[in-house]
């Protein structure tokens, strides 16, 4: 498992801790400038140093197609580029992460200096993490801290969370037939909810029976594999 930690973390303290106590063979690294890595944590220089992790992952014997890639907030933007750039890994988690970093940007800088924001982050900054995974066709699990605040654009809404947009794209991606402007709203009525009423009250109002969706998902699994078509 190779570990992309997130912002102000190190791969001491993060996820490859976490991954290693499980009994997984883990390859951490730090962000250039995190730690005693040197460079600057600038998107190039993240791109360069992900590809040198990769390169020596394989140098120790671990082919693409048995090595999972494990990210955690910012760490999202080297994993979705190691996924594009080595489309043959086993799989790709992103945890607590974003689709675009601009909108997080905006909405914590004023108002009249959206324009300068967005041109430092196009030309220095940029993390387009959805527009990097959707080149990955490889298993991929997201994990989406709804309470994350650091996610949300606006504070205390859950709708507002960029991992639900990185989801929702992934999923038009992925699933144009099950995800499209007709099953948006849905989706996004389900971000929204707190508590297991409100998903029972969504339940009821589009009419969802979790014994019929369960028994086709099966038969489906049965009868072809349990690999469920993508289009």
């Amino acid at each position: 498992m190779v570990c992309c930690d997130g912002n102000a973390c190190y791969y001491e303290v993060g996820g490859a801790q976490i991954a290693a106590k499980a009994g997984y063979s883990v390859l951490g690294w730090n962000h250039p400038g995190f730690g005693g890595s040197s460079g600057l944590p600038f998107p190039a220089q993240e791109r360069r140093a992900i590809d040198a992790v990769m390169e020596f992952a394989v140098h120790l014997g671990f082919q693409p197609k048995h090595i999972v890639l494990y990210s955690w907030s910012i760490g999202g933007y080297t994993a979705s580029y190691a996924a594009k750039t080595w489309p043959n890994v086993k799989g790709v988690i992103m945890d607590a992460t974003f689709d675009d970093i601009i909108p997080l940007v905006l909405a914590r800088m004023p108002e009249f200096l959206a324009g300068l924001s967005c041109a430092v982050v196009n030309n220095h900054l940029k993390l387009d993490n959805f527009e990097q995974i959707r080149h990955y066709k490889g298993p991929l699990l997201l994990i989406n801290r709804m309470f994350d605040t650091m996610m949300m654009t606006q504070p205390g809404i859950m709708a507002s969370n960029r991992g639900n947009v990185l989801f929702e794209n992934i999923m038009m991606e992925r699933f144009p037939k099950l995800m499209d402007e007709d099953t948006l709203p849905i989706f996004e009525r389900l971000f929204s909810a707190r508590h297991a009423q409100m998903l029972d009250d969504l339940r009821r109002d589009v009419g969802v029976d979790n014994d019929l969706c369960e028994a086709m998902v099966r038969s489906y699994a049965q009868q072809h594999s349990a690999s469920l078509p993508s289009r």
